[in-house]
């Protein structure tokens, strides 16, 4: 059916609808802008968390640079163990 669709879609030229980022990834994006001082003053400390809180959302790719984070002590303090957690 999905596949119809979208055949249908591109057969009347229409473009796909754009996807609407969940809560998750809106957190994780704000927290690389923070991070990286695109569009924002660059701040680790809110990028880290941002990225908190996208993580506890559920966000893999969140959780994968909060561990980062705390095995660097970017930041946030250095956390070796917290970092595993993350990380897992």
């Amino acid at each position: 059916k999905a596949f119809a669709e979208a055949l249908d879609r591109a057969l009347r030229q229409e473009p796909d609808p754009i996807p609407v980022p969940t809560p998750a990834e809106e957190y994780y994006y704000r927290g690389t802008e923070y991070y990286h001082g695109r569009g924002r003053t660059r701040d680790l400390k809110r990028a880290s968390e941002c990225f908190a809180t996208a993580a506890a959302l559920g966000y893999a790719p969140a959780q994968a640079f909060l561990g980062y984070l705390y095995e660097n002590g970017i930041g946030v303090e250095f956390d070796g163990a917290n970092a595993r957690i993350w990380y897992e």
